[in-house]
């Protein structure tokens, strides 16, 4: 604007004098206007190239700062790593993957041998394969592979790591408060107070009788019958007054074996590992993944501690709690009645509306038809004529002698064989009903299909 008022006044200026001196003056005032304008741009040029540099070396420099700090965080978060990892709660928990066997791993049947003869007693014949067993060290687990003609039972993974187990699955012994230790011993006294006096609605009464098993009948004396499987909450309870009475070792050996839920199941499970027998969600769901030997454990804790109890008193004393014998059970869960295929009578396992009458799997692929996708809660579905509780499906229950069980049977030694009965929540139906094949015949170990329940037997006292 004040060049073109300039130009303006000398346009005018021209009019009125000669025509040199207004040349004159206009160049000179052109000139001094270009210089002026040079300069501004050239001072405009300065500002921009010192902003640019100035950029450059303020990128520069948070572009060290972070790298650096990302190199610091990641040594840091690799240190935390490495300390979690050391930590007792880590190597309990921490699964590392067997290593493939080599050389060194191949173990014959006469080193077997020389190690447990009594290791072999359960292998039979198969075809010349070589098979893999797991040997289980305190904190890895090692294939060893056993050159043979031979395929080993099931249950020779467990008995061949016996000795070592309680190394490899040592568990946490945890540190209870006074709350905890209060709340426990209140549960523990309804427990004893159900059990001394037979509560109804936990104990069923089996009155003597008669059933038929694979087509021959047997008598049964009476006896009462847990109405539901023994649960998390019951389990739990029997585990933390270990740990109160101070019996740390049998607290360990009576723990669940929580890996089973990823071991024996394909599939996504660690949450169940995680949560299923200790978060209070699944107070009332069934206990699984427990060892023959802690059901048993846990029957002389709960017939002890209720023999000691104030509820049993002169008239009536308790004379054992245990797991049911196959035809204890089998008579318990017909109902009375031998013509039943399952517990709830029909040969079918829908009802009219076309709901499940247990859980289940209805087919091979699990199909979760009646919204369980587990084990469900204790006390659901429709009880049988006794009032008991998925005595089939749920979960396989615990008994005394296998399936195979005839008149011709040593009834002596059949009494002592671990067997199942009931099927549960993986299992067809085929194995739910009362007289069916047991898929888990021999096996001792814990499992995520199996639980228990217990039967009892009370003797008056003569007058």
């Amino acid at each position: 604007m004040k060049e073109k008022r300039n130009i303006e006044q000398l346009f005018q200026k021209a009019a009125s004098t000669p025509v040199h001196t207004s040349f004159d003056e206009a160049k000179e005032t052109f000139t001094a206007s270009l210089a002026r304008r040079n300069a501004s741009q050239w001072k405009i040029l300065r500002g921009k190239h010192w902003i640019i540099m100035i950029t450059l070396l303020f990128s520069a420099a948070v572009a060290g700062i972070l790298w650096f700090g990302s190199n610091t965080d990641t040594q840091a978060h690799q240190n935390i790593n490495s300390l979690t990892e050391n930590s007792p709660q880590a190597r309990q928990k921490k699964k590392i993957e067997p290593r493939k066997s080599d050389s060194e791993n191949v173990m014959t049947f006469e080193q077997l041998e020389a190690m447990n003869p009594a290791l072999l007693d359960s292998f039979i014949p198969m075809s010349p394969l070589k098979r893999s067993v797991f040997l289980f060290e305190p904190n890895i687990t090692q294939v060893v592979q056993f050159n043979g003609d031979y395929l080993s039972h099931e249950s020779f993974i467990y008995d061949l790591a016996s000795d070592r187990r309680s190394q490899a699955d040592s568990v946490e012994i945890p540190t209870l408060t006074e709350d905890e230790i209060s709340a426990n011993e209140k549960y523990k006294r309804k427990m004893m107070k159900a059990l001394a006096k037979r509560h109804k609605d936990h104990y069923a009464y089996i009155p003597s009788g008669s059933t038929a098993y694979k087509g021959e009948e047997y008598s049964v004396q009476a006896f009462y019958m847990q109405v539901n499987e023994v649960s998390n909450l019951q389990y739990r309870t029997f585990l933390n007054d270990l740990l109160i009475q101070e019996r740390y070792e049998e607290y360990q050996k009576a723990y669940p074996q929580e890996h089973q839920w990823t071991d024996q199941l394909e599939g996504d499970h660690e949450v169940m590992e995680n949560l299923y027998f200790t978060h209070p969600a699944y107070d009332n769901y069934p206990v699984v993944n427990v060892t023959r030997e802690a059901a048993e454990m846990y029957c002389a804790w709960l017939t002890l501690e209720t023999s000691k109890s104030k509820y049993v008193d002169d008239v009536m004393f308790l004379n054992d709690l245990r797991l049911p014998q196959r035809l204890e059970w089998t008579y318990a869960a017909s109902g009375g009645n031998s013509e039943n295929v399952y517990p709830w009578g029909g040969p079918f396992t829908k009802n009219a509306q076309g709901s499940y009458l247990a859980n289940f799997a209805p087919d091979s692929t699990r199909l979760q038809a009646d919204g369980a996708f587990h084990t469900s809660k204790t006390g659901t579905y429709f009880p049988n004529e006794f009032g008991l509780y998925n005595i089939s499906g749920n979960v396989a229950e615990m008994v005394y002698g296998t399936s195979e069980f005839t008149s011709r049977t040593d009834l002596i030694s059949f009494k002592k064989e671990p067997g199942t009965a009931g099927g549960g929540w993986l299992d067809t139906a085929e194995s739910l009903k009362i007289e069916g094949d047991d898929p888990y015949d021999g096996i001792t170990h814990g499992h995520p299909n199996i639980g228990f329940r217990v039967v009892m037997s009370f003797i008056k006292s003569q007058p």
